[in-house]
């Protein structure tokens, strides 16, 4: 009897360590998507296409899961006219065509580095056990 309780335990506290080092199953789907590197890329310069092939060249403030963007100082490029200058705009995810990345960008450094700020985040907001 006292053994199977052992094991029992045992195989508790495996799974306790496992589920610390693996994300859920969702965190784990958003991290692989390209709404996850345009987040990567907030505070870096970028140029947006647009469906009407209005062409956006600003500052990436804010990207969300659905992949709306906030830019800030902003010159917007309808076609065939001068370019106009916007100090913020709000950006519908919809109409997004794609998004040139400046070319000193590297790409696994940048989502490394945006992945270690979201763990430190998360890690601060995790509950941990008191010890007395």
């Amino acid at each position: 009897m006292i053994p199977m309780m052992m094991k029992q335990k045992q195989k508790q506290k495996q799974k306790q360590k496992t589920r610390r080092k693996k994300l859920p199953r969702r965190i784990r789907r958003q991290r692989a998507t390209l709404v996850f590197f345009l987040q990567a890329l907030v505070g870096r310069r970028v140029v947006v296409e647009l469906r009407n092939e209005t062409e956006l060249r600003g500052r990436l403030d804010e990207v969300d899961e659905r992949m709306n963007a906030r830019m800030s100082t902003v010159s917007v490029k309808l076609v065939q006219r001068e370019a106009v200058r916007v100090e913020r705009l709000y950006v519908a995810g919809k109409e997004i065509r794609f998004v040139r990345i400046p070319d000193d960008v590297d790409v696994a450094k940048t989502l490394a580095g945006f992945e270690q700020r979201l763990d430190r985040a998360g890690s601060m907001y995790r509950r941990t056990k008191l010890r007395m």
